[in-house]
């Protein structure tokens, strides 16, 4: 994403009159985001992703030929990069532009989840939105995993045990590994067997 991002800014710098299409505006606001996503947190950073991302919007506005699942990344891609800035509200109303466009998209559903209960701090309606998600893809192992969090958070642990029951099914190693530190699960962490048993 690093090389990509950097050959679409010389591009645009040696032809500032190129027309990018909203695919390459969603690939460069991917560039920006998930580089920074993975490097130190700068909310400038975010903020150029989200200004690439506005481009594509725009550019899917002008042209309604343009198709459903560009346009959707690029409302999907600008509620990540506003929810890791923590402007949660804006977030929410991107996520929801995405499933405008694209209702199946189990992505932005899950990760709209994480933007609710964050602006509400209403584990109840992660809950709520998190299973819509799983009613798009339940093989989607984050948004079991996530939900078995926020079942846990609420002392639903039955529950959130059972939802991470199935998380473990579908991507064992990498739910393990998220598990082990998750601080959501800190309640149970060392007085629960059954959490024990599917971490182990």
């Amino acid at each position: 994403f690093q090389k990509l991002t950097t050959l679409l800014d010389i591009l645009r710098c040696l032809f500032p009159l190129t027309n990018f299409t909203p695919e390459d505006y969603v690939m460069w606001g991917d560039g920006i985001y998930f580089t920074q996503k993975y490097n130190e947190i700068s909310i400038k950073t975010y903020d150029e992703a989200i200004d690439i991302y506005d481009k594509a919007i725009d550019a899917c506005d002008r042209d309604t030929k343009n198709d459903d699942d560009t346009c959707a990344a690029a409302w999907y891609g600008k509620a990540n990069a506003l929810r890791r800035s923590e402007r949660f509200k804006d977030a929410i109303i991107s996520y929801e532009k995405a499933i405008a466009i694209k209702p199946d998209h189990f992505l932005a559903r899950t990760n709209l989840a994480m933007a609710v209960w964050k602006f509400y701090d209403d584990y109840k309606k992660g809950i709520e939105y998190v299973q819509k998600a799983i009613e798009c893809n339940d093989k989607y192992f984050r948004a079991w995993y996530n939900k078995a969090c926020y079942h846990v958070k609420i002392g639903e642990i039955k529950e959130g045990l059972k939802c991470l029951e199935k998380a473990v099914e579908l991507e064992s190693n990498k739910c393990k590994e998220l598990a082990k530190d998750d601080k959501d699960f800190d309640s149970i962490r060392d007085s629960n067997n059954e959490f024990k048993r599917l971490i182990s």
